[in-house]
C-alpha cells in the first residue's frame, strides 16, 4: 500500500467516518494518530515488558472487534500506560480523547468507526507513519491548522538549512504538531527536545514522532520565551508564529529581553522567540527560523537593538528572503541563519529556489534543494542571487531587507538612428508583403 495514492484513499474514508456525523476530521487527527499507536504497540508487544500484558490484552480486544462505544473508555484509561511505555510526561495525552464535543454519540460513533477501518486496513508501522504524515500535511493546508503544521517548503528550508548531523541536541521552541521539526532530524541518531504552548499541539507531536519510530524525546506543554532553557543544544530550528503580541513580560521572558534587547518592555513575540533560541544555543551552534519581513526593518526600541546586538555578537550567518511559502498566508517572509563567528552576512534571494503554481501549495524541488543547501553551507556569492555584507555595513543601514543592499541602478540603452530606420524599413516592407497577398484574394477582386 505504501504509496501517495493509497494514503489518499485511506484519509478519504476516515474523513468520511467523521463528515457523515457532523465532524471534521482536522479535529481528529490526535485521536487517528492516537488509535495507530495503539495498533502499533499491540502488533509489537512481544517487545514490550511483561508487567504490561495484561493492560495490553485489554487494548488488543477492544481493538479488534468491532467497535463498541462503551469501548471508548477503556482506551481512555489506556493514555496512562501509552505515557508510562514510550516514556512520556504523565498527563501528555490527557485531553487527546476529550475533544470539545467528545460527549456526543456521534463523535463517538465516528471514532469507533475509525478503529475499525484503521483495523481493517491493516497498515505496517512504515505505513502507520506515512498515514500520519500525510493526514498532517492535508491538514496543515486548512487556514485553522497552518498554524500548528508547517507547509512542506517551509520544512524544506528550515531542514536544509540548520543541517542537522548525527549526535547533535535539537531544539524546537514552536513545534507545533512536530511536522517541520520530524523533517529535520528524520534518520538522524539526535537527542529532541520539542516545545510548545498547546496540550493539542504537543500531545499529536509526540505521537507522531513515536509512528516515526523516535521514542524518549523530550515534550513540553510551555511558553518557550518564558522558559530557563540554558545554552545546551546544537540546533534550534523553529517555524515561530507570526504578528503576536504580549502587554507584560513573564518568568524569562524579561531576562532575554535585557540581554539582546537592553529593555524590559518587548511585545513583539517573534523578537522574543528568536532571543529565547539564541540563549539556548550551545558554543557554535546553529539556529535557524523564518520570520515575517517587519522583523527585518522594524524601528521599536526592542527591534532595533536586538538587530544591532546580533550584528555585534557576530551571530547573524544568512538572510534568506523568500517569496510566499506559507499555506495560510501569500505574504513574503525571510529565513534567517544564525551561527557564532559570523564575520560577514551571507544574503539570499531565494525566490528562484521556490515554485508555486496556481492555487497550489509552494515547493521546493530534491535538485533546488541541494542547490541552495550548498550555497549556504559554503556562503557562496552568485551574481543576481547572492552577496556578503560586513558588519559594519549592517550596523549603519541598520535593515536587514534584501532589497537594501541591492544597487536600484537602471541601465539604458540608446538605439542609433541608423538601426532604428533599418528596423522601420523592414516592417514597412513586412506590411506592404501583406498587402499584396490581401489584394489577391478572391474576396477584393470582386
Amino acid at each position: 500500500m505504501s504509496n501517495r495514492r493509497d494514503m489518499r484513499a485511506v484519509s478519504y474514508r476516515l474523513a468520511d467516518e467523521w463528515h457523515m456525523n457532523g465532524y471534521d476530521i482536522n479535529e481528529s487527527i490526535g485521536c487517528i494518530l492516537y488509535i495507530l499507536v495503539l495498533l502499533q504497540l499491540v502488533e509489537n508487544s512481544e517487545k514490550i515488558p511483561a508487567k504490561y500484558a495484561t493492560k495490553i490484552m485489554a487494548i488488543t480486544k477492544v481493538l479488534y472487534r468491532p467497535g463498541q462505544i462503551e469501548d471508548i473508555s477503556i482506551l481512555e484509561e489506556s493514555i496512562g500506560l501509552v505515557e508510562e511505555i514510550y516514556n512520556m510526561r504523565p498527563g501528555m495525552l490527557s485531553e487527546i480523547l476529550r475533544p470539545v464535543r467528545f460527549q456526543e454519540d456521534g463523535w463517538k460513533r465516528s471514532f469507533t468507526r475509525t478503529i475499525d477501518t484503521l483495523v481493517e486496513t491493516n497498515l505496517s508501522d512504515k505505513e502507520s507513519f506515512e498515514l500520519a504524515e500525510y493526514l498532517l500535511c492535508s491538514s496543515g493546508k486548512t487556514r485553522h491548522n497552518a498554524m500548528y503544521i508547517s507547509s512542506m517548503a517551509v520544512s524544506d528550508l528550515l531542514e536544509l538549512a540548520v543541517d542537522v548531523k548525527d549526535g547533535d541536541k535539537v531544539l524546537d521552541g514552536a513545534a507545533g504538531c512536530g511536522y517541520s521539526a520530524l523533517e529535520c532530524i528524520l534518520g538522524k541518531d539526535v537527542s529532541f527536545t520539542g516545545v510548545d504552548i498547546f496540550i493539542r499541539s504537543t500531545a499529536i507531536a509526540s505521537l507522531y514522532f513515536i509512528l516515526a519510530g523516535r521514542i524518549g524525546d523530550e515534550w513540553y506543554t510551555e511558553d518557550f520565551t518564558a522558559m530557563d532553557i540554558g545554552p545546551d543544544f546544537d540546533k534550534v530550528v523553529m517555524d515561530i508564529p507570526f504578528g503576536m503580541k504580549t502587554n507584560n513580560l513573564v518568568g524569562y521572558q524579561t531576562v532575554k529581553a535585557r540581554n539582546w534587547m537592553d529593555t524590559d518592555n518587548c511585545r513583539e513575540m517573534d523578537a522574543l522567540f528568536v532571543a529565547a533560541g539564541l540563549d539556548a544555543l550551545a558554543r557554535n551552534g546553529r539556529m535557524v527560523t523564518i520570520v515575517p519581513q517587519g522583523f527585518l526593518f522594524k524601528q521599536t526600541k526592542a527591534m532595533v537593538t536586538l538587530r544591532e546586538n546580533i550584528v555585534k555578537r557576530g551571530m547573524l550567518r544568512a538572510v534568506v528572503s523568500l517569496p510566499a511559502v506559507y499555506n495560510s498566508t501569500s505574504i513574503n517572509t525571510t529565513m534567517l541563519v544564525f551561527e557564532e563567528g559570523s564575520k560577514d552576512t551571507l544574503f539570499v534571494d531565494a525566490s528562484s529556489f521556490i515554485q508555486r503554481e496556481r492555487r497550489g501549495d509552494a515547493s521546493i524541488t530534491p535538485s533546488d534543494k541541494e542547490k541552495l543547501r550548498e550555497l549556504l553551507s559554503e556562503k557562496k556569492v552568485i551574481e543576481g542571487i547572492s552577496f556578503t555584507v560586513s558588519p559594519e555595513q549592517l550596523l549603519e543601514i541598520g535593515d536587514w531587507s534584501y532589497s537594501r543592499y541591492v544597487s536600484n541602478d537602471i541601465t539604458q540603452q540608446f538605439r542609433s538612428i541608423a538601426d532604428i530606420d533599418k528596423d522601420l524599413d523592414i516592417c514597412s516592407k513586412s506590411i506592404s508583403d501583406l498587402d499584396k497577398i490581401i489584394q489577391g484574394l478572391p474576396l477584393f477582386n470582386k
